[in-house]
């Protein structure tokens, strides 16, 4: 079982690493084809999208993820995804519809205010931008259904071929449409990337396997339900998490505040998402062993992976933060220097935000997306408040301050909620070795970057914090045993190379 879990853990991360280096390489070239102002553009469209496919996904992705786990045999697992497939092609139809109406609209010169927040272009490349978010929001809604689908009956090495096609379209299409067509052409790679999965999932549908006998009808209430709190919370999730503070700042600053701010956000979701993709198998995981009811693994598993996650958080956010002076103009040009004091913000904060993303899969697995909706609707209205009050009298500093606090306070809620109400308690005294760790390794690097200057510097910031954190870890005992043997069989997964790599790490940090 834990072999099968570490394969999927790993298939999982190729699957969303190619997704988050998708979405961090469409910013990377935004910002170097088209300037600071065009990526916050772009940013902002692609805003627009995520916060449509939220609304318009209906939190079915992730239940479908969480009772095709449940159904046991193929056919049953068949029967459910398709059971729920056709609201979410109504719902890709509908917002489809929508974008189309607004560019009939601003084609007739009648509706001119929809576009004017975003971009300051001609008339007829703003009705091209419309049709063009249109069609990225529906694929990604179909899309996003699928890959939901295929996570519930564990198919990782299909959800991997999937994004892996994705980010090569991408990726390409996202260059050579920048380069010929500016914003309008760095959007539609965007939505070419979103095309593999979107057409997996209407190949799924028409496959006749699916017409086997429907889930029965409690299984359908208790979906429903699941999936009201799922979309709700999602909602009111994305004004936390989504960069709601791109919205007030392009209102308050412009579009270069957003652009700088996105580097920072693009950074600190670079340092931070990589480990996290080892918890996309944690979700049907949790959910088997809960149906089958295996508390105790239930505990121990979650304990072990937020240690785990914070293990290589910790040292990847806080050290990506100390040497962000030289690494913010080396990715994203000498024009994005403004931005290093938020982003050096944004990083640190993300290392710690990103321990929560072990809970958030054990409070969906044990069915309580209820708590998911009322954490993230107070989170919401602390974040507009914010966004009325500490972007428009700060700007930048203001933005990164208002979205750290928040999000450390969701972290901290989520924790309190998992140790106390649901007997699940978070490795407290652990996570405080691991950070002490990762701090004393920043200073490290970034006490690399006073002595060396220039980008030179990074040859020996890296190795010097490398081995600070191993070291501090080790002197700390801030890992079991147990956690040890996890690590040694994830990189026994590895490929040659990578594998050796890791051997090393494990070297410095076994007591």
């Amino acid at each position: 079982m834990a072999q099968r879990v570490a394969r999927n853990s790993l298939l999982s991360a190729i699957a969303s690493g190619a997704t988050m280096l998708a979405s961090a390489g469409t910013m990377i070239i935004a910002a170097r084809t088209l300037g600071v102002e065009g990526t916050g553009i772009v940013t902002l469209s692609l805003w627009l999208v995520t916060m449509a496919v939220t609304i318009a996904g209906l939190g079915l992705p992730t239940t479908v993820t969480r009772y095709v786990a449940e159904a046991g045999d193929a056919a049953r697992q068949r029967a459910l995804a398709r059971r729920f497939f056709r609201p979410t092609l109504g719902a890709a139809l509908c917002l489809l519809a929508l974008a189309g109406s607004a560019a009939a609209a601003l084609a007739t010169g009648r509706v001119d205010v929809i576009w004017s927040a975003l971009a300051p272009e001609t008339l007829g490349a703003r009705i091209e931008i419309w049709l063009i978010l249109g069609l990225t929001g529906a694929a990604q809604i179909l899309g996003q259904y699928h890959l939901g689908v295929l996570r519930g009956q564990q198919d990782f090495r299909a959800i991997a071929a999937l994004t892996l096609a994705g980010f090569g379209v991408q990726m390409v299409a996202t260059l050579v449409g920048a380069l010929a067509f500016g914003i309008a052409g760095a959007l539609a790679g965007c939505a070419l990337g979103a095309l593999p999965a979107a057409l997996a999932a209407a190949r799924a549908a028409l496959d006749p396997r699916g017409r086997a006998e429907p889930p029965s009808d409690a299984l359908v209430t208790r979906m429903r339900r699941f999936a009201l709190y799922t979309w709700a919370g999602s909602v009111m999730s994305a004004f936390v998490w989504a960069r709601i503070e791109i919205y007030f700042l392009q209102r308050s600053e412009g579009y270069e505040a957003v652009g700088l701010f996105t580097a920072g956000l693009t950074l600190a979701s670079l340092a931070t998402q990589g480990p996290l993709l080892l918890t996309g198998a944690l979700l049907p995981h949790f959910a088997n062993a809960h149906a089958r009811g295996a508390g105790d693994r239930v505990r121990e598993a979650y304990a072990s992976a937020t240690r785990l996650i914070a293990f290589l958080v910790f040292p990847a956010g806080l050290g990506l933060a100390a040497i962000m002076p030289v690494v913010m103009p080396l990715v994203f040009g000498e024009s994005f220097r403004p931005a290093v004091p938020v982003a050096s913000l944004l990083v640190a904060v993300a290392a710690i935000g990103a321990t929560s993303a072990v809970g958030t899969h054990l409070v969906n697995a044990l069915e309580r997306s209820d708590f998911v909706f009322y954490s993230s609707l107070c989170g919401a209205v602390l974040a507009l408040t914010a966004g009325f009050t500490l972007v428009p009298a700060f700007g930048l500093i203001g933005a990164g301050a208002a979205r750290a606090l928040i999000q450390l306070a969701m972290v901290g809620a989520g924790l309190w909620f998992i140790t106390r109400r649901l007997g699940c308690p978070a490795p407290f005294r652990d996570l405080g070795k691991l950070f002490v760790a990762a701090s004393l390794a920043a200073l490290a690097a970034r006490s690399c970057l006073h002595l060396i200057p220039g980008p030179l510097a990074l040859l020996a910031a890296l190795p010097a914090a490398a081995l600070v954190y191993g070291i501090c870890v080790r002197r700390l005992h801030a890992l079991t045993a147990a956690d040890r043997d996890r690590l040694r069989g994830a990189l026994s997964l590895l490929p040659g190379p990578l594998g050796l790599c890791g051997r090393p790490v494990l070297l410095l940090i076994r007591n």
